[in-house]
């Protein structure tokens, strides 16, 4: 019974922490947008060569701000999900970059970014989460 209620625990950990990753992530997508109101998620086009037209034209500031929006949600959600399951194992950490990293894919194949900014921002996730589950589990 009590390994029943430690998966439990685990799986609520894994599953706040995609929460507050993702809410990390939007959060600071919407700091962009302010910051640079004319490339906010509002004004993104549906039209996909006008997408296209629009994601070529960003600053590069606005670039690297989404890029790194995707990190630092991603670590977030780590850091909940190392927290939340007893900083034990990387593993935890781990798979929520997987995890975003997924999404990461998905957010590259339907949205046409630059390549060179897909690239950087899928090499991303897995690093981070990597080198923060390292440094957050107990020795």
């Amino acid at each position: 019974m009590i390994a029943f209620w430690m998966f439990l625990k685990r799986a609520a950990a894994m599953l706040l922490a995609v929460v507050i990753g993702s809410m990390v992530m939007l959060a600071l997508h919407s700091l962009s947008g302010m910051i640079w109101p004319d490339v906010a998620m509002d004004r993104m086009p549906q039209d996909p060569d006008a997408l296209a037209a629009f994601l070529e034209g960003m600053p590069i500031a606005s670039k690297w701000a989404v890029i790194v929006s995707h990190w630092l949600g991603t670590l977030a959600g780590a850091v909940v999900a190392l927290m939340g399951t007893g900083r034990r194992s990387i593993w935890p950490g781990l798979a929520i970059g997987g995890w975003f990293m997924i999404g990461g894919v998905a957010n590259n194949w339907m949205l046409p970014a630059p390549m060179w900014m897909e690239a950087v921002d899928l090499l991303g996730y897995v690093p981070l989460t990597y080198f923060a589950s390292r440094f957050l589990v107990k020795n």
